[in-house]
């Protein structure tokens, strides 16, 4: 009976909103700011990668640790690359109701009956930078599920890219693009469990003729996204109605 109750009052608010926004054309805009996730690019995580593709061209001794503090005048200048993909971020904008987490409760309330998306804004904010170097073109790269392995090249999917910046520059980056690219992320966005994953990738090239010091520092990026969701009132008038 309680079960029941619960339901039908349920069914009544649904009726109730979808009434009194009827009028509004397009759907109910329901504007929603996702800034909660961050990434961290570490030079001296990635490090040891670049010392042994050195080594294995025979650059540098295999005795060697890391690069050179400052790259030898006995040493050719050479260039090589240190690879800043990070580690996975989950996103999950439908968490559970005993997490506390009440930003999300607007889209998650009438997923069933969201019509659209718009994209308004995203932006890709390096909010802390000690990094010596500066950062390349940096792509963010979105997959279908929380736990995506890093290791699936099949799941990652490039949505588009930031320009490089200054060594130490801590700003908001537009980003832009590619074709797909907003198209896919809004599917994520529509998704009823509202759950993936994302990271950023970049490849930061490193001439010894130009920087002979040791690359290092770390940098924090947060993906900062505005999003307009639209849900329809015909559909959740419907909806209301079929649980009264």
């Amino acid at each position: 009976m309680h079960s029941r109750m619960n339901k039908l009052v349920s069914g009544i608010a649904t009726v109730i909103f979808a009434l009194s926004t009827i009028s509004c054309g397009g759907g109910l805009p329901v504007q929603v700011k996702i800034d909660d996730f961050t990434m961290e690019i570490d030079l001296g995580a990635v490090g040891g990668a670049a010392t042994e593709a050195l080594q294995s061209t025979g650059v540098l001794a295999a005795t060697s640790t890391t690069v050179p503090e400052v790259w030898p005048d006995s040493l050719p200048d050479i260039s090589y690359y240190m690879d800043l993909t990070t580690s996975p971020v989950a996103v999950d904008l439908t968490p559970p109701p005993n997490e506390g987490n009440t930003n999300y409760d607007a889209i998650n309330t009438a997923s069933s009956v969201i019509s659209r998306i718009d994209l308004n804004r995203l932006t890709l904010r390096v909010e802390q930078n000690t990094i010596n170097v500066p950062l390349p073109y940096l792509e963010l790269q979105v997959a279908p599920e929380v736990d995506s392995s890093p290791y699936d090249r099949k799941a990652w999917r490039t949505i588009g890219f930031i320009e490089e910046s200054e060594a130490g520059a801590v700003k908001d980056h537009t980003f832009q693009f590619i074709k797909g690219g907003e198209t896919y992320l809004n599917t994520q966005l529509a998704d009823d469990l509202k759950e993936f994953s994302i990271r950023i990738r970049g490849k930061l090239k490193i001439n010894t003729e130009e920087f002979q010091g040791l690359p290092r520092g770390k940098a924090v990026v947060r993906l900062i996204a505005v999003a307009t969701f639209y849900l329809d009132v015909a559909k959740g008038l419907s909806i209301g109605a079929e649980q009264l």
